[in-house]
């Protein structure tokens, strides 16, 4: 099996909100039935060479937002309408970025999600109360910010609640990725 991204292509103006939007997930594996994932999970366990999430191309039946808000400020599109794949991966791709809204920038992507409900809840090394300890009961939108430098003054100014994810104090920094697959 292959990454998500070794199958599909977009546009450079789109590459970082793709990236951001597959998260972790670009590391999940690509197969072509259940019986090959099987195997593989059977394989990496007499190995022990880890855990992979694998994406089995006949069963992962993903679907695109059904009402995408195409008439607020700032929409680009669905991310999943914004890369060209061959179709036999149809499922995969919109199961990974159908549901994830494409905008122009921070500000209109915070001010659509507040419209349509959503809080925005971001990260901070600074913050009190523990990711594991907030409610999320509610329609969120998770803010990460850039490994070395965490969410601009900006961005935070945006945010409706900050989080900390709390580690063991050993490590000065957490993979975005990895972060947001906590």
């Amino acid at each position: 099996g292959e990454t998500p991204v070794c199958f599909l292509k977009t546009e450079n103006k789109y590459a970082q909100a793709i990236d951001t939007a597959l998260g972790a997930t670009a590391n999940n594996v690509v197969c072509e039935n259940e019986e090959d994932a099987k195997k593989s999970i059977e394989f990496l366990k007499k190995t022990s060479q880890g855990r992979a999430t694998f994406l089995p191309i006949t069963s992962v039946k993903g679907e695109a937002m059904q009402k995408p808000p195409v008439n607020e400020k700032g929409y680009v599109g669905i991310a999943s309408d914004l890369v060209s794949y061959d179709k036999k991966y149809d499922g995969v791709f919109k199961s990974l970025l159908g549901r994830c809204v494409v905008t122009d920038n921070i500000d209109n992507a915070v001010n659509m999600a507040k419209k349509n409900g959503y809080k925005i809840v971001g990260t901070s090394s600074h913050s009190k109360l523990s990711v594991y300890e907030y409610p999320m009961r509610e329609k969120i939108v998770f803010v990460v910010g850039q490994e070395a430098d965490g969410i601009s003054k900006e961005v935070m100014q945006l945010l409706d609640e900050s989080l900390i994810i709390p580690g063991t104090g050993n490590v000065e920094s957490l993979n975005v990725s990895v972060a947001a697959g906590i």
